[in-house]
């Protein structure tokens, strides 16, 4: 029995298609595999950046803790530099005042012994 032309290009069509289905079949747990790891890549990602985001968020809470302290510390301290400004004009006033009375008093003591 000999093959046709024709039935010659029916067996070629159809062992194309065929083959199409084979390598695909055998494919499959690869391209599978590939998919998988691709997913988790996508899930390890967005986990990390939620992590980050939420030590970013507590980082800034903190910051702002900071802040906070850092203005409340730079007040007490504008006030104390105040305060300490205005006792040492009162100390000088005080000392001035003193040298003039001092001045003043010249010649009431004696500050010669023999």
């Amino acid at each position: 029995m000999s093959i046709k032309p024709i039935d010659m290009h029916m067996t070629l069509a159809t062992s194309v298609k065929e083959a199409k289905i084979k390598q695909s079949d055998l494919n499959r747990p690869k391209v599978l595999s590939s998919q998988i790891q691709n997913q988790q890549e996508v899930v390890i990602k967005k986990n990390l950046s939620k992590v980050r985001s939420a030590e970013a968020k507590e980082h800034a809470r903190i910051s702002k803790d900071k802040i906070t302290k850092e203005q409340q510390n730079a007040k007490k301290r504008r006030k104390k530099n105040k305060q300490d400004s205005e006792t040492s004009k009162k100390q000088d006033n005080s000392r001035k005042n003193r040298i003039v009375d001092e001045s003043e008093q010249v010649g009431s003591k004696l500050d010669i012994r023999i």
